[in-house]
C-alpha cells in the first residue's frame, strides 16, 4: 500500500466541503468526507485513478459523490493534490477557482 501525502489545498478542500454541508447537517457532511477518504484509502491500495487533465496528473471519481479526487503518484507515495466538485469549470490548465 502506498503512503498517502496530502497536499494543503487538498486539506482545506475537505476542510472547506465538510464546512459547506455540515451548516445544514453535520450527518450528511460527515458520511461526504468519509466516502472521499474511503476513496483515497482505495488509490492508495491499487492503481484505479485515470489519467488527468494536467500534465502528470490522475482522477478518480468518487463513488456516490460529485467530488474528484486529483493525485500523483511519487515513487511509492500518493500524494493528494485537491477534492474538486465535478460541476466546477476545471481547464487543462490550472485549479478550479473556488471550492464547495
Amino acid at each position: 500500500m502506498r503512503r498517502v501525502l496530502w497536499h494543503v489545498e487538498a486539506h482545506a478542500d475537505i476542510e472547506s466541503i465538510y464546512d459547506f454541508f455540515a451548516e445544514k447537517d453535520a450527518r450528511v457532511a460527515t458520511l461526504l468526507v468519509d466516502r472521499i477518504m474511503q476513496a483515497v484509502v482505495g488509490l492508495a491500495k491499487r492503481d484505479m485513478g485515470r489519467p488527468g487533465r494536467m500534465p502528470k496528473l490522475r482522477e478518480k471519481s468518487v463513488p456516490r459523490t460529485r467530488y474528484i479526487i486529483a493525485d500523483r503518484i511519487r515513487r511509492n507515495d500518493l500524494i493528494i493534490l485537491r477534492i474538486i466538485h465535478s460541476s466546477q469549470n476545471w481547464p487543462a490548465t490550472a485549479w478550479p477557482k473556488s471550492q464547495s
